[in-house]
């Protein structure tokens, strides 16, 4: 049997419209009662979802301030491994320079050309002594460089002979 109640169940008219109210009332009650927990359901979902927004928001921006400072870190370190392979080439070319230095210097010199290349120093008959004018300058003028030439002629003709 269902719950459901017509008017002849009824003895008396006004116990069937106060069973109608009464049903109706329950209706409604639980109608509003459905609507405010689906209204709160909602509301608390709403909020759910504003949090997992703000949420998601500062992990953005915390994830862009990290990336951002990797990224700073990681220029540093390769400045810092920059600024180390040029004090390595600094040190390389002052080792460069000094050996350049003792390849010029004459003790390196004579001690290449008599142990490596097997040289001697010259006998007296074998020194050619040239008599020369030229004054041996820094200026840099047309005649000293003719004169030169012509020295340098004789000095050759005189070789020959």
């Amino acid at each position: 049997m269902s719950d459901y109640k017509t008017q002849q169940d009824f003895v008396y008219y006004d116990d069937y419209w106060k069973y109608v109210i009464d049903k109706n009332m329950k209706e409604a009650q639980k109608r509003y009662e459905t609507e405010l927990s689906q209204r709160h359901e909602t509301r608390r979902l709403n909020a759910a979802i504003q949090i997992i927004a703000i949420c998601a928001v500062l992990c953005l921006a915390f994830s862009g301030v990290v990336i951002r400072s990797a990224a700073i870190y990681q220029a540093k370190y390769e400045i810092h491994i920059l600024h180390n392979e040029i004090r390595d080439m600094q040190l390389e070319v002052e080792e460069l320079r000094a050996h350049i230095d003792n390849a010029v210097s004459l003790n390196h010199v004579e001690a290449v050309a008599l142990n490596e290349l097997k040289m001697q120093y010259p006998e007296s008959n074998q020194i050619v002594h040239v008599a020369s004018n030229w004054n041996y300058t820094m200026d840099n003028t047309e005649e000293d460089s003719q004169m030169a030439v012509v020295e340098k002629g004789l000095a050759f003709a005189a070789k020959l002979n």
